[in-house]
């Protein structure tokens, strides 16, 4: 599923909002709002794509 996240970081209010996937759960679960944590899978060429999943 793709969705907008707002990052949580120090001193900015909002944070800053990604466009991004989130992984490792029932898309019925999903909610505007919800807290989610970073994960980073790795691909074929050696980098890393960050993905969140529900807390």
């Amino acid at each position: 599923m793709v969705a907008y996240v707002e990052l949580d970081v120090p001193g900015f209010a909002p944070g800053p909002r990604i466009i991004t996937n989130i992984v490792d759960c029932d898309p019925e679960s999903v909610a505007v709002g919800q807290r989610v944590t970073a994960v980073f899978d790795d691909t074929a060429s050696g980098h890393a794509l960050v993905r969140f999943h529900p807390v």
